[in-house]
């Protein structure tokens, strides 16, 4: 009876958060944003379908708060699913995608929840090698920015236009630089930022802070400015019992605060970044793909590194990238890159089938980050995992899996084999 209240409470919170952000979308978003789309067209009807969809999801959720599925699964709903069941209401969009995506959701619970957790096998003291590795590389990647740009000034750090004018100039390096520069600000770096904080070496914590954010005043991507803020919560709530309650307060605490910023005229920039950037615009997109490949071609795969495994042309090679094609049709401006998460890019890809697929697929990633976690504390893990699995709200899925680092990560907790705690296995 005890468990059944608990689960109650934390679907009130979790209700109280969708509740909150269709507030301050009314209140602060389409006031300030209509331009860009974020207009009001309520439908009661789909207002009252989108709380059952979260109901009934809630209790499709893996048990337990012990592994990377279960926390996993956890932050897509609150930043993924939970923003576009509110903006189908709010906007009155496509029932058909609403579905489909509620649907693709369910496929990676469901496959978590049927499937056994694989069991692969350790290399024995395997430290030693990962972290000459994750030197090598933090060497190389350093070296090469510092080389290529010099040292930075503090510029970056009003987030204003100046962000935008050191990104566009800021020299990356050739070729797989594009690649371990991303490694190593949304998993490298976090993965020791948890692992120091774990293990509570707090000048080395640090020196990594100090290193994260040399990286962002040289690239200006503000994920690696807000990557460590997002993985210290993290580690906290999952060092607590019921983390994801404590994710749920976290969330809309942050609501609350940036938007009376905005009603009190302090600054709308808190309210922007964190709600319309973080919720609603992932969101919008996701509608916006399916509203123009629902009438337009699919693209099988074309645009990416596997087109080589179904050997098909892509319908649309006149455009640099299919993110700057939407976005010159949805934002009137083909430098907008307008990038979308892995539901709405698999339906992209293949159409309904895609959806159901990609998402059985996702699952099967899950499940094999439960196994090469075994051996680590949960807190951990997730640093390694959480920059890569937010990811997903904004990225395609085997994208993600290598421009993001989710295939890093899971690497990573594979070598790791240090005995802090076994707090990862069955719930």
């Amino acid at each position: 009876m005890r468990i059944r209240t608990r689960s109650l409470t934390t679907l009130g919170l979790l209700l109280v958060f969708k509740a909150l952000l269709e507030i301050v979308y009314v209140l602060f978003v389409s006031r300030v944003y209509a331009y860009a789309g974020f207009v009001i067209q309520l439908s009661a009807p789909k207002l009252v379908e989108s709380y059952i969809f979260v109901v009934f999801i809630y209790f499709f959720l893996p048990l337990g708060e012990r592994r990377i599925s279960a926390v996993g699964t956890k932050l897509l709903l609150i930043s993924m699913v939970v923003p576009t069941l509110s903006l189908y209401a709010l906007k009155n969009e496509s029932r058909e995608f609403c579905y489909l995506f509620v649907g693709g959701f369910l496929s990676t619970l469901l496959t978590i929840r049927l499937l056994a957790v694989v069991q692969i096998s350790k290399i024995k003291k395997s430290a030693a090698l990962l972290f000459l590795g994750l030197a090598g590389i933090s060497a190389l990647v350093y070296g090469v920015l510092l080389k290529r740009n010099g040292l930075p000034s503090l510029r970056a750090l009003n987030l204003g236009s100046a962000v935008y004018e050191i990104r566009r100039i800021s020299d990356w390096g050739p070729g797989i630089m594009g690649y371990l520069v991303k490694w190593q600000g949304k998993v490298i770096n976090c993965f020791l930022i948890g692992l120091t904080w774990y293990k509570r070496r707090y000048f080395s914590l640090l020196a990594v802070l100090g290193l994260q954010l040399l990286l962002f005043l040289i690239t200006a991507h503000k994920s690696f400015l807000l990557a460590p803020l997002f993985v210290i919560a993290l580690m906290y709530a999952m060092q607590k019992k019921r983390p994801f309650r404590l994710i749920l307060w976290g969330g809309i605490l942050g609501i609350v605060f940036s938007f009376a910023l905005y009603a009190f005229g302090l600054s709308n920039m808190p309210a922007s970044l964190f709600i319309r950037r973080t919720f609603f615009v992932p969101a919008q997109i996701s509608f916006q793909y399916y509203d123009y490949f629902s009438k337009n071609e699919l693209t099988y795969l074309s645009q990416s590194h596997l087109r080589i495994l179904l050997s098909t042309k892509n319908p649309y090679e006149d455009w640099d990238s299919i993110a700057n094609m939407m976005g010159a049709i949805y934002a009137n401006n083909p430098n907008t890159h307008m990038n979308t998460g892995y539901l709405a890019e698999s339906y992209m890809n293949f159409g309904l089938p895609g959806v159901f697929i990609f998402s059985v697929i996702l699952g099967m990633f899950f499940l094999i980050a439960d196994s090469v976690a075994r051996k680590s504390h949960l807190s951990i893990a997730m640093a390694a995992m959480a920059m890569p699995i937010i990811g997903l709200v904004n990225g395609a899925l085997f994208t993600n899996f290598l421009t993001g680092g989710f295939g890093l990560g899971l690497f990573i907790l594979y070598l790791y084999t240090k005995h802090e705690a076994r707090v990862i296995g069955k719930d």
